[in-house]
């Protein structure tokens, strides 16, 4: 009796020291996968977690005994919906567990391994896992999906230690047998539980990819012998978007036209970057006309449809009005921007 007693004393000092009601209900979830740049929503698996919609206020003092159980309404499939656009998605998997092992399913699974609410007192929802598919081709945008989860739950709201808890909190409907004392088993019948709406979005950036090769002229004698280079400059946008390509004018530009200087900065060659084969005398620059729209591609012009590249054909040639200097290495560095 003495040690009843005891253990009595104890529980009741914890109930004065530590009781604070912890109540559960349904909220609102939500999940946010930030801003990231269209290629990496195609190529890769991208990860967040979100505040699953049940959730318990108060203080667990002692306790920490629960059982939670959660399961998808429907089937899916699951996807983030481009908020102007419906017809573009992306998928989305659902998963219990922060390593994505355990799938949500319309089959009721427990929870385990996480902390309902906070020893402090603050309140804190049941988390759930995502991971998007990857290859989805899509254009920049909010995407937003929305999933609803039944949740099922017996909390402690009181003191507990093991199975042995005073004051349970459950879910509508949920039956479980308990003996004295407190001490309860997993619930026998989960009833009809609750329902939250769990709202993740994900914003997809514009992004391009560019394919520029360096420019080599060789070698000559004289300015008039350096042959003209053909080439072209490959640019993959983010699907739906139109865009232009800038070439700047270099390090050393002279009276707005393009120089390669010497390494040893005492002398220069004059040279230009046509649009084309350079027929037309088109300067390709990076300001107004000069700049190279995706509407003028050499290559699928038009606007990006985020898979193909785009090809941008350029002449580059050295001047021929102008005196050779001497012998060296000439170098310039031009910079290719892309602007939407």
């Amino acid at each position: 009796m003495r040690r009843i007693v005891l253990i009595l004393a104890a529980l009741c000092g914890w109930t004065w020291s530590s009781l604070i009601w912890a109540e559960c209900n349904t909220t609102v979830g939500s999940g946010d996968f930030g801003s990231t740049p269209s290629w990496d929503v195609y190529e890769a698996a991208l990860t967040a977690s979100a505040a699953g919609g049940m959730q318990c206020g108060g203080n667990l003092g002692l306790a920490g005994v629960r059982w939670v159980f959660a399961k998808l309404e429907s089937a899916g499939p699951y996807e983030l919906v481009n908020h102007a656009d419906p017809s573009e998605k992306i998928g989305l998997e659902l998963y219990m567990d922060a390593g994505r092992t355990q799938p949500m399913t319309t089959e009721t699974q427990e929870f385990t391994g996480f902390s309902i609410i906070d020893l402090g007192g603050s309140s804190q929802g049941v988390p759930i896992y995502m991971k998007t598919v990857p290859g989805a081709n899509v254009s920049a945008g909010r995407y937003v999906a929305t999933i609803p989860i039944r949740w099922y739950w017996q909390v402690c709201q009181g003191v507990g230690i093991g199975s042995v808890c005073l004051g349970w909190d459950t879910s509508p409907g949920l039956v479980v047998e308990c003996a004295i004392l407190g001490i309860c088993n997993t619930p026998v019948n989960l009833g009809t539980g609750e329902v939250s709406n769990v709202t993740v979005e994900l914003y997809v950036t514009k992004d391009c990819r560019i394919d520029a090769p360096n420019i080599d002229f060789g070698s000559a004698p004289l300015v008039g012998e350096f042959d003209p280079v053909q080439q072209r400059i490959e640019v993959q946008c983010a699907k739906g978007e139109a865009y232009s390509v800038g070439l700047s004018d270099g390090n050393h530009p002279v009276d707005g036209v393009r120089s390669m200087q010497k390494t040893d900065g005492t002398q220069a060659i004059k040279y230009e970057i046509y649009k084309g084969d350079g027929t037309t005398g088109e300067r390709w620059g990076n300001t107004g006309s000069e700049r190279f729209d995706s509407a003028d591609a050499s290559v699928n012009p038009g606007e990006a449809d985020g898979l193909n590249p785009q090809a941008y054909r350029y002449t580059a040639k050295i001047l021929e009005d102008q005196s050779t200097p001497s012998g060296g290495i000439y170098q310039d560095s031009v910079v290719v921007d892309v602007a939407y």
